[in-house]
């Protein structure tokens, strides 16, 4: 039991001390073994913007390097427009990935679309996997880049290896937990 309550208040102190992410949402772009993979995780600030379009589509996951587009779609979503602009991520005009998960999400220069009825700060994150493919294979180079939104950022990080475990933001309510289970730790041990 006491090598549970040390891993539990180390676990809960790493949890309370993580350093915030340095955009409100990340996109990582990897090689993970002979696939392509494209991960996405955090929260938009999408306050005092309304949505230009409302769309319905099934199932359309795609990456169109030359034009910096990123697709995970599957139900309905809404599409908001803001002046940003990325630089291409590579040349390939476009490929179809062979799984996706997660919740509704895509980037094109100056669009960004969200699962309808998404409310500003709630966490989205998902998954992208293309088959047989490579960051080099569709002519696109390491290196990051940042959408700049009137509330917030998305940073696209190509290449550099790590997925997006270290830079998501903890969840508000991981410490709360830890720490309740610290607490009933405690509890139980008085009364034994």
């Amino acid at each position: 039991m006491t090598a549970f309550r040390t891993t539990a208040a180390a676990a809960a102190l790493a949890l309370c001390a993580a350093a915030p992410a340095s955009a409100a949402m990340l996109i990582s772009i990897d090689d993970v073994g002979s696939d392509l993979s494209i991960t996405y995780a955090g929260t938009l600030d999408l306050s005092g913007y309304t949505a230009v379009e409302t769309f319905g589509v099934s199932n359309f996951r795609a990456l169109r390097s030359n034009q910096a587009a990123i697709f995970n779609l599957s139900g309905s979503y809404q599409r908001y427009q803001f002046a940003f602009s990325l630089t291409p991520f590579g040349t390939d005009p476009e490929i179809f990935a062979a799984a996706g998960a997660g919740d509704s999400f895509y980037i094109l220069p100056g669009y960004i679309s969200v699962p309808l009825g998404y409310v500003s700060g709630t966490f989205l994150a998902g998954e992208v996997q293309f088959a047989n493919t490579s960051i080099a294979a569709l002519g696109m180079s390491a290196g990051t880049q940042e959408a700049v939104l009137p509330n917030d950022s998305i940073t696209i990080a190509i290449g550099q290896g790590g997925g997006l475990s270290a830079d998501v933001p903890v969840p508000a309510a991981a410490p709360l937990l830890l720490g309740a289970l610290g607490l009933g730790g405690f509890i139980a041990r008085r009364k034994g």
